[in-house]
């Protein structure tokens, strides 16, 4: 290594060849190649010999220049050019060799630079250099992290949110939020508050971490306190993109505490900004649009910000009106025209849309929707004169279906957006019947794109698994007199994933039992299918774990409890050599394996440090060893302490249908920590469902149609499919005593709440959709609210099963309502699958209410 360079003419050096880049429009690789250049010409007059290696010459401060360097121009890591890249790797290499000795001043801005040239890169070289680098930059930030500014803190917070793909370290993190509390109570820049508050939300979203409520409200201050002498428009426009993403990511009661700590702030730096509301960018105005529509559809009406954002509403309609035609104008016009609808803001909205409409050969499928809902929103609310769904938007729908790149997200507000112009009546159902065969196209991609990555994770955790961890448990099986294979239980919904997994177990010789039903439904299940009652019969679990933390504490429990098999008494005593190898070696011992996507796993290994007594080691995700006793055993115990139902203090209100009110403080139980639907009480969703069943209606035509057959006295049979905790059923068994009431689920967990919810009102079934669903019965009317995201993925499994077998258990002119986010293409699907007209299942396929954020459809049984 060089023992002096001057840092000082390096970084001039340095700078230099970044400024001439970027001036001669050379941004990029070419760029990138003028700061080696540079480099070695710096190197060799610095030296009286040529250096072989540039790398070797170079201290730790003096890597982390050419990198900062480097990640200002926007390197390319998957260039072509293969003598860059590996200039690149071995740079980002001698990086992470040199982490232990970079000065304090310059962590944080190498662990930004390391984090930037690997992000997005999809070259196996340049993506682990970039990990390795990080994490060696991230151990000594930790060390130095006690003497961050506000600056550093920004930095690193912003390097793991925006460009890292793996979590920061739990103690880096915990350092950064004790020095940011004592750092952000001294009025930081607003620059340094802002940007730590998109890199805590962009965190959330992308690895669940639960935001810091003091640093959360002390850069919230900071910014309302600095908007007095005005904030910068990029600033202002983060800080509010910050507030909509924590609004998307968050639970309610999370998003609500986080909120009503900075209520006031956030309002004071509206108002302050509002004045200077031309001055911001097109992009910068939808940002702030977009953050507040966010924040008041996730809050109480007490808290809302719709009030002041009329000056943003004018001006980005104005600022649209003369900028570029460009795809970034196109975006910030779509979503100004859905954030100014969702605020309720309808002339803006109609503004907005109008100018948008320009823009659609340059917009995405996000754009699309975005565009088509607010011109929904406009028409519902009796706007319809001034905007209609123009060809156009259907025309940019069309191109994006050829290229494949047209969501089912989009096709579901596409879908809204028609009912709501009236479009559906009249010369738009060509367009429909083109959209119902987008709808099934870009749903089967979403399931396929699910298997793909199901199928990947498994594969990736056969590769770093070392060998077979249940091999060993044959001997100890053995050693108890029996020759049986290990028994290795796997949990996967996705059965290519499965199978793949399977294959691998059987290849080791042991014996694979295969679920692929929903995880939760499994453990609970297992016992019935072995003939030992007395201990749980497996001797390893592979487990795929959903992304909710409730759901997935409630598996890892279930699965230490009551899946494995205990080693047999006296077995590990029988040679004391073996048992010494055995206690060295984990993997003698039964184990729960669980993988999961990247976003989950930081989740997943922070959830399970303490959790209903079991421990969790902080290994990789896919190795860890769950035990209940402490000695790596797992303890057997009733299935019952795990689920049973606790009643909720001072009970629910439940809807009615016909908008009959609420039935006050119903006695009702759910399932702590199981990752219930809304955690087993009632969500919005469910009430404006529940509200929106004409009840009384349904009632009066099945009544006539069981008159015409002769069966007038008749009770109606109706079915709740997907039931959760049993909201709907019960909602209806209180407005129909006399119907005969059935629900079924196939999560375990919703079930056991169910059972105690409907008692004596409803019978209940632990049933897979309607395929174990009181089997040997029809229906006069099947309602549900169908999961269409289970764990990381989209599923239309329990959506699609009910559209295409429901017509089978419904008595003839029997109706099926359904319920879902209006962005969910249910008419379409419906449609898909309805077959030829002559053979068609449903006779009639509405939308009967919907206010844009849900919907309610009617569909009737030929």
């Amino acid at each position: 290594m060089l023992a002096r360079i001057d840092h000082g003419r390096l970084k001039r050096v340095l700078d230099q060849a970044t400024t001439k880049g970027r001036a001669s429009n050379n941004q990029g690789n070419g760029a990138s190649r003028d700061i080696f250049s540079s480099l070695s010409s710096f190197l060799s007059s610095s030296t009286t010999s040529s250096p072989d290696s540039l790398l070797a010459l170079l201290d730790g401060d003096s890597v982390s220049l050419v990198v900062s360097a480097l990640a200002r121009v926007s390197f390319d890591p998957d260039t072509e050019d293969s003598e860059l890249r590996e200039h690149i790797v071995h740079t980002l290499l001698a990086m992470a060799d040199g982490a232990e000795r970079l000065s304090a001043v310059n962590v944080t801005t190498a662990l930004w630079a390391c984090a930037k040239l690997g992000a997005g890169a999809t070259n196996t070289d340049v993506k682990c250099a970039s990990a390795l680098a990080v994490n060696a930059v991230a151990v000594r930030a930790t060390r130095s992290a006690h003497n961050m500014d506000a600056r550093g803190i920004a930095t690193a917070l912003h390097a793991f949110a925006a460009y890292a793909n793996a979590a920061p370290p739990v103690d880096l993190l915990k350092l950064i939020y004790t020095r940011a509390e004592r750092v952000f109570a001294h009025s930081p820049a607003p620059y340094d508050a802002a940007t730590t508050l998109w890199a805590k939300a962009k965190l959330r979203q992308r690895h669940g971490l639960r935001p810091d409520c003091a640093v959360y409200t002390l850069a919230w201050t900071a910014l309302a306190s600095a908007a007095k002498r005005g904030v910068p428009p990029r600033d202002f426009a983060m800080a509010m993109q910050a507030l909509g993403m924590l609004a998307t990511s968050c639970d309610g009661p999370t998003f609500d505490e986080l909120a009503r700590s900075v209520r006031q702030h956030v309002r004071s730096t509206l108002s302050s900004a509002a004045t200077s509301a031309r001055s911001f960018s097109p992009q910068e105005l939808a940002h702030v649009l977009w953050g507040a529509a966010r924040h008041d559809e996730a809050s109480d009406a007490e808290s809302a910000l719709s009030y002041a954002l009329k000056p943003f509403a004018d001006a980005a309609v104005e600022s649209v009106h003369g900028a570029e035609l460009t795809n970034e104008s196109a975006h910030a016009a779509s979503t100004s025209a859905w954030a100014c609808a969702r605020l309720g803001m309808m002339e803006g909205a109609v503004k907005a849309s109008e100018v948008a409409l320009s823009l659609t050969d340059y917009m995405n499928a996000s754009d699309v929707g975005e565009l088509a809902w607010a011109i929904g929103c406009v028409a519902s609310n009796g706007r319809g004169d001034d905007v209609a769904l123009p060809a156009a938007i259907w025309e940019r729908a069309g191109v994006l279906a050829k290229e494949q790149s047209l969501t089912w997200q989009c096709c579901g507000l596409l879908e809204f957006a028609s009912h709501a112009v009236g479009s559906a009546k009249h010369k738009h159902k060509r367009h429909l019947r083109q959209l119902a065969e987008f709808a099934a196209a870009s749903t089967a991609r979403a399931s396929e794109l699910a298997e793909k990555d199901s199928q990947s994770s498994a594969r990736e955790w056969l590769e770093s698994s070392r060998g077979a961890p249940w091999k060993r448990r044959r001997g100890i099986w053995k050693d108890c007199g029996s020759d049986r294979p290990p028994r290795v239980l796997i949990a996967d919904t996705s059965p290519s994933a499965a199978k793949i997994l399977a294959d691998s177990v059987r290849s080791s010789g042991a014996h694979a039992v295969v679920f692929d039903r929903y995880a939760s439904s499994v453990l609970t299940d297992v016992k019935r299918y072995f003939d030992d009652k007395e201990s749980a019969p497996f001797d390893a679990v592979l487990l795929r774990l959903p992304r909710g933390r409730g759901r997935a504490s409630s598996l890892m429990a279930q699965a230490a409890a009551n899946a494995l098999a205990v080693t047999p008494n006296g077995a590990m005593n029988s040679h004391q050599n073996k048992r010494k190898r055995a206690d060295e070696d984990s993997s003698s011992y039964p184990t729960v394996h669980v993988f999961a996507s990247p976003d989950t796993e930081f989740t997943m290994r922070t959830a399970f440090s303490a959790n209903n007594g079991f421990h969790a080691s902080e290994a990789p995700l896919g190795d860890w060893r769950v035990c209940r006793d402490g000695n790596g055993m797992s303890s057997p115990c009733s299935l019952r302490e795990l689920l049973v139902p606790q009643q909720v203090s001072g009970g629910i209100s439940l809807p009615q249908p016909d908008n009959g009110g609420v039935v006050a403080s119903v006695t009702w139980y759910t399932v702590p920590d199981a990752g219930l639907f809304a955690g087993g009480a009632v969500d919005p969703m469910t009430r404006a469902f529940i509200t929106h069943i004409p009840l009384s209606e349904i009632s009066v035509r099945r009544r006539k149609y069981w008159h015409s057959k002769g069966k007038s006295k008749r009770h109606m049979r109706i079915a709740d499919v997907a039931c959760g905790s049993g909201v709907i059923a019960c909602a209806i068994a209180h407005a129909t005593p006399k119907a005969r009431i059935y629900a079924g689920d196939f999560d375990r967990a919703a079930i056991s709440a169910a059972e105690y919810n409907l008692a004596g009102k409803a019978s209940v079934v632990h049933a897979d959709v309607l395929a174990g669903f009181f089997r040997d019965k029809r229906f006069d009317v099947l309602v549900s609210n169908p999961p269409v995201h289970i764990g990381a993925h989209d599923s239309f499994g329990v959506l699609n099963s009910l559209l295409s077998d429901a017509p089978s258990r419904l008595y003839h002119g029997g109706e099926l309502w359904l319920v879902a986010q209006s962005y969910v293409p249910v008419g379409c699907l419906a449609a898909s699958c309805n077959g030829a007209k002559s053979k068609s299942k449903w006779r009639k396929i509405r939308l009967t209410w919907s206010d844009g954020q849900f919907s309610v459809w009617r569909l009737v049984r030929r």
